[in-house]
């Protein structure tokens, strides 16, 4: 193959086939009025045609896209991050399961301390002469201790006698057993 060096303006670039002369492209360069061509292969002899080059930027927007890693690799990336979820799960459900066992031990042990405070608080009201009808006559209670004691037992743990608020003690046994007016009677 033979080069040749042509001096020409870009702006009036263009590509010339001829019969009787092989087709030249011209290559573009960074020098601003010398310009490379490669000659190409013979062609058959056909009618003049001429064929315009580009000298400026076309205008249209295109962005460099990076080769990423292959199909394979990132099926392989994804099913190792699903296995290392599925033993993530696995563990917090373990988790859950221990943290439920122990829940369920704390319940039964408040069930069982519930069922030994409602038998102190039976034994000690049946026993306090200021035990009446289910009702604690030594305490007047407010009226904001007794929200809170209808609150946590219920609005039937709380009784107005003569104006004044009492507790049931028979619907609120832990306020009994830890009563501290007890007395027995004589």
């Amino acid at each position: 193959m033979e080069f040749e060096t042509v001096e020409q303006p870009l702006a009036e670039a263009a590509v010339i086939r001829e019969e009787s002369e092989p087709a030249i492209e011209l290559v573009e360069s960074s020098e601003p009025r010398t310009e490379t061509v490669e000659e190409a292969p013979r062609e058959e002899p056909q009618s003049e045609a001429v064929e315009s080059v580009w000298s400026s930027p076309i205008g249209i927007d295109a962005e460099v896209l990076e080769v990423g890693p292959s199909p394979e690799e990132r099926i392989g990336s994804v099913e190792k991050s699903v296995e290392e979820v599925k033993a993530r799960v696995d563990q917090l459900v373990q988790s859950i399961e221990s943290v439920g066992a122990a829940v369920k031990a704390l319940s039964e042990k408040a069930d069982a301390l519930g069922k030994i405070v409602e038998t102190v608080a039976l034994w000690k009201c049946s026993r306090c002469k200021f035990f009446a009808d289910g009702v604690c006559r030594a305490w007047r209670i407010s009226e904001e201790f007794a929200e809170t004691v209808k609150r946590v037992f219920g609005e039937e743990s709380v009784v107005l006698e003569d104006g004044v608020a009492r507790v049931r003690v028979d619907k609120a046994p832990l306020i009994g057993a830890i009563c501290p007016l007890f007395k027995p009677r004589a």
